[in-house]
């Protein structure tokens, strides 16, 4: 694939028109490694976190926003003064009006550092809610899991979930445990089922550890009981849920940041997309990172070039490394 110029600065977009973001317009162009946007509201503070907020629609869907509101706001927004690199401030009787160049090169790479621009790699992953006991000395089995869930991209949620996991786990000393130990053996059964109550899987894990004590015998043997329970439920709800692919598309010769916020809206809109995140720009060209699920790159090519509103040629397909290169109008 033939490159037309280099993508090296990493970027946090935004939706241009924020409601409730009075002037909240783009400048004529990007300053050093920020953007010059307009926010209004009762106080300097309020105005900053209104200035930055404009910049995440780019970097993290409308669901990634409304699910970490509270990551973002003690994260983010209540620093929000470290990410403006320039300010001008006009005050008014009720309210103040502020110019700021944001830094969204820094703001993408805290967004990153907390987890939230990863293209939401598990996206097709649904939201489990864990209903074990732990009591009876189950705890062990249940923290394995749990942890082990969450190192493997799964969610949980009280309510809402899409997988409710119900269970128990047992454990019995060993009949021949070796000389000056004391032995163990855990089983840990798992039942996952759907909102309607429809069984998407079954899982009966056991496992055996050993130690000079049978407490700690048998809480490491509902350890590993957990852990390796975790990885089999993910196998089986794979097949239920499959998980989104990755691809990184460049587009040279796109435009401003308002055309690459439509192109990001748009891609995020099409059926097999699980989501798409801006992610680096060089003067007019663009690259973001897609996630789709059931469709193979040549489809998504083929969907790419019809996206209306856009007239896109295509440069280059590399399926072993999953990346599409188009350019804009006539520009190839």
């Amino acid at each position: 694939m033939r490159r037309r110029a280099a993508l090296v600065l990493p970027l946090v977009g935004a939706a241009l028109a924020a409601a409730g973001c009075a002037g909240g317009r783009w400048s004529a162009g990007p300053r050093e490694t920020g953007y010059q946007v307009q926010a209004q509201a009762p106080t300097v503070e309020q105005a900053r976190r209104q200035a930055v907020s404009q910049f995440f629609d780019l970097f993290l869907s409308s669901t990634t926003q409304a699910e970490s509101s509270a990551v973002l706001d003690r994260e983010i927004l209540a620093k929000a003064g470290t990410f403006i690199l320039k300010e001008s401030v006009r005050r008014r009787k009720d309210s103040v009006r502020l110019s700021a160049v944001v830094a969204w090169a820094r703001l993408g790479r805290e967004l990153d550092a907390l987890g939230l621009v990863r293209g939401r790699a598990f996206a097709t992953r649904p939201r489990l809610s864990l209903r074990l006991s732990a009591d009876g000395g189950q705890a062990p089995a249940l923290d394995a899991l749990r942890s082990r869930l969450a190192a493997l991209g799964y969610r949980f949620s009280g309510s809402g979930a899409e997988v409710v996991i119900t269970g128990a786990a047992t454990t019995k000393a060993s009949e021949q445990p070796l000389a000056g130990l004391a032995g163990a053996t855990a089983v840990l059964k798992l039942k996952a089922a759907d909102a309607s109550g429809a069984v998407l899987a079954e899982v009966e894990q056991p496992s055996g550890a050993v130690d000079a004590h049978a407490e700690d015998a048998a809480a490491r043997a509902l350890q590993s009981a957990g852990a390796l329970a975790a990885d089999a439920l993910h196998a089986r709800l794979a097949a239920r849920f499959p998980e989104a692919t990755g691809y990184t598309i460049t587009v040279l010769e796109l435009g401003d940041l308002e055309r690459a916020r439509q192109w990001v809206a748009a891609l995020r809109a099409l059926p097999q997309v699980a989501d798409a995140a801006l992610d680096a720009v060089s003067d007019k060209d663009f690259r973001v990172r897609l996630y789709a699920r059931g469709t193979g790159i040549d489809e998504l090519t083929a969907q790419l070039l019809h996206l209306r509103g856009f007239t896109l040629h295509v440069r280059g397909v590399e399926p072993d490394f999953g990346e599409i290169e188009l350019a804009s109008g006539d520009s190839f």
